[in-house]
């Protein structure tokens, strides 16, 4: 997997993570950021599970937040009778991830390379980690065939073919109900959506 991949994979989750031990998302968003930064400057050829290895780096991050926000407090009421010192400001060149613009891509990749079912699948378990009992309720499917065709999905987006024509709107919905479950945590949209994917396509 490479570096962009990876972003557009696992960010998702990872912000989901961030804000959950952050409890605010601009915060998350900037832990996630950070990890990606130092992502991107790792050999990460070498990593085996990429997603276990991110998730891992961005608790470390959101941990440091936390111990780092905890220190200044202490400081900033041990030290308030002395005199302020001027600030330094540094102009840093760091490369810039166009989140804004890569996510909905990254979708849209979902919606012309996998199914219905591949597509709710490959969500439910890669982005969400739902279990594949859940995930066999959620999509009427045998846990043993949902395992099946994450496996199918996995192949399918490696694969430069694209099978489906995409409808904009439908493909805008789904987009909107991901972003909210990812930022909110609350899935029933999303799911509901996955469902009538489903019937669409079926």
């Amino acid at each position: 997997m490479n570096s962009t991949d990876a972003v557009l994979q696992y960010r998702p989750m990872m912000l989901a993570l961030a804000h959950e031990m952050l409890g605010n998302m601009k915060d998350a968003e900037d832990a996630v950021q950070d990890t990606f930064l130092k992502w991107f400057k790792v050999d990460n050829s070498k990593v085996e599970n990429a997603k276990s290895y991110l998730l891992r780096a961005v608790k470390n991050n959101c941990i440091n937040k936390v111990q780092k926000a905890s220190h200044k407090q202490e400081v900033k009421t041990e030290c308030s009778f002395l005199p302020k010192m001027p600030e330094l400001h540094l102009d840093l060149e760091l490369p810039k991830i166009d989140f804004e613009k890569e996510l909905p891509e990254a979708f849209n990749v979902l919606m012309k390379k996998l199914n219905a079912s591949e597509r709710g699948v490959y969500l439910l378990r890669e982005i969400f980690n739902f279990d594949y009992q859940d995930i066999s309720e959620i999509m009427e499917k045998k846990a043993e065939n949902c395992r099946k065709i994450l496996d199918r999905a996995k192949k399918r987006l490696v694969e430069k073919q694209e099978r489906f024509q995409v409808d904009h709107a439908q493909s805008m919905q789904g987009y909107k109900n991901f972003i909210k479950a990812c930022k909110s945590g609350q899935m029933s949209d999303l799911i509901s959506y996955l469902q009538k994917d489903l019937d669409i396509n079926s």
